[in-house]
Parts: C-alpha cells; structure tokens; sequence
C-alpha cells in the first residue's frame, strides 16, 4: 500500500545533522538495464534526501527500498528529529452514497475471475487504485486512476499498460441496480506476485 513519514521537526535552527528520509530513486531498481560505462554515477543519482521539515508528508511505495539519514548532534529530544511514520490502512474499497456494498461485491468478485484470465503469467506486483461514481441509473461516471504503483520487468511493460487499459474497460462497464441516490467508489486492486 503507501508508507508515510510526517515531520514534526522544527527544520530551521536545528541543532542536528542528518535525519532525512532516503528513498532509492526508481531508476536504480533497473540500473544496469541502461548502464553506461561513460560517466560515474554520484550519490545523488542513487538516493533521493527529503529533509524532514515541520509539517511536511512524505508518502511512498514502501517496496523501494529507504531509510533515515543517521541523526549526529544535540542528544536533547526536545531539539531533535520528531517524525510520526507507518502505513496508510489496508488498501479496500469504499463506498460514500447509496451503492450497497454487496452489489460492488459482486462485481469485484466477477472482475477477479475476468482477472485470471487476462493476466496469463504476468508477473505483477503493486496496487492500482480506482474511483468513480455511479449514478442514480446504476451507470459508472468519471472513471478514473488514482494512483498505480504496479511494477514489472522492462520487456513486460507493455502488457502491464494493457492490463490495467482493460481492468479500466471492464469497470467502466459495469451496471448496479437503481439506487436512490449517487455514489463515489474508491476501489483498489492490490496484485502480489510469490
């Protein structure tokens, strides 16, 4: 799902050194896919720094590989890093309107059988996250991706991009009963692969 680190630190006038969150930068995670051996490679191409300021939220895919930059100086806790982390909920659907949740259910259900079929050996991993609305009529309205943190190998991406094209396809299709009133649906589909 998401990780998150919210910084409680007064930033300015610290009396410490250190104690930004690090976060493998993404390219890394493929490095020697495109490696060239012409030019050296700098911590600052490897590591991404986010320094903890007061107030700030820092949320990302805890898959990546990260840390906290060791904190030196001032061993008054008063004066030091001051962070609250840990992870969003349990990705699962919600539901805000007159939508009953068995009827969402039971299309979760259908599009995961369509989901076995389509996947066919793709190595997925991640979270894709949708949300919509459904009107009076029980018609889906404004489909749209919330966030994807889906991952494959390089020569797989293109079957990945057609997967969630389709998982897209499939929602936007789906048919609920009359309802008396308009709903919004968050709907996350979480793939682990073993």
């Amino acid at each position: 799902p998401w990780a998150f680190v919210f910084s409680l630190t007064r930033w300015r006038g610290r009396r410490f050194r250190g104690g930004e969150t690090m976060l493998v930068r993404d390219e890394v995670l493929e490095f020697w896919h495109d490696f060239t051996s012409l030019r050296a490679v700098e911590h600052g191409e490897l590591i991404r720094r986010i320094a903890p300021e007061l107030g700030r939220l820092v949320v990302f895919d805890p898959r990546i590989p990260h840390g906290v930059r060791p904190v030196t100086g001032t061993h008054d806790p008063r004066e030091g890093r001051l962070v609250i982390h840990g992870w969003f909920v349990q990705p699962r659907p919600f539901v805000r309107g007159a939508l009953p949740r068995r009827a969402l259910s039971a299309r979760i259900a259908e599009l995961s059988e369509q989901l076995a079929g389509w996947l066919d050996g793709l190595p997925i991993a991640g979270l894709v996250s949708l949300a919509f609305d459904v009107d009076r009529a029980g018609r889906v309205r404004a489909l749209r991706v919330l966030s994807d943190t889906t991952r494959v190998a390089r020569g797989d991406e293109r079957a990945r991009v057609a997967l969630v094209r389709r998982i897209r396809g499939a929602v936007a299709a789906w048919r609920f009963a009359h309802q008396r009133g308009a709903s919004r649906v968050t709907l996350p589909l979480v793939f682990e692969r073993g």
